[in-house]
């Protein structure tokens, strides 16, 4: 099961990477399990640098089919920046979901790295698939979790406080 759930993992990678350049499933399925494994072993998840690393380094730099090279790749470094400024422009109270302030938080931080006209293309296309896939996880996984009965909406919603838990028999009040 836990070797599906990494398949998986490998070939969303592929989809998420299919408007850039196709990358065949060795080079992905290799790159999440190293990715994965540095994921776990490093603090502060560095393993997440790893994947995009691995994977610019085992697929070529130009497109076969466009005659073009892909003009978004991103270092160790440049992709922290381009994080860490994303976090922080997702602390800008917005409309739900961080609608505009995400892709502007991945833009401005995106624009230290690559020129302006791969900026309004590609690196837009980057901030918005960005965008849809962490609302897609998160809405995804309140769901999951709603529909498991952990939390309930009842209880959210519920105006009155639940009452505090009963002692011990015996115990002094």
């Amino acid at each position: 099961m836990l070797q599906c759930v990494h398949w998986l993992r490998a070939l969303r990678w592929g989809s998420l990477l299919s408007g850039l350049e196709r990358v065949r499933f060795r080079a992905l399925n290799a790159s999440t399990a190293v990715g994965n494994m540095l994921l776990v072993l490093l603090p502060l998840r560095l393993g997440e640098f790893a994947r995009p690393v691995l994977i610019s380094r085992r697929s070529s730099d130009c497109s076969g089919e466009t005659g073009s090279c892909t003009p978004l790749r991103l270092d160790a470094f440049q992709s922290f920046v381009v994080l860490g400024v994303t976090v922080l422009g997702g602390m800008i109270p917005a409309a739900p979901g961080m609608a505009g302030t995400f892709q502007a938080g991945v833009r401005v931080s995106l624009s230290l790295f690559v020129p302006p006209a791969v900026l309004t293309g590609t690196g837009l296309a980057f901030a918005n698939v960005m965008w849809l896939a962490t609302v897609l996880h998160q809405v995804g996984l309140g769901l999951l979790t709603l529909a498991r009965g952990t939390v309930s909406l009842d209880e959210m919603l519920s105006t009155t406080t639940p009452p505090p838990p009963e002692s011990p028999a015996g115990a002094p009040r």
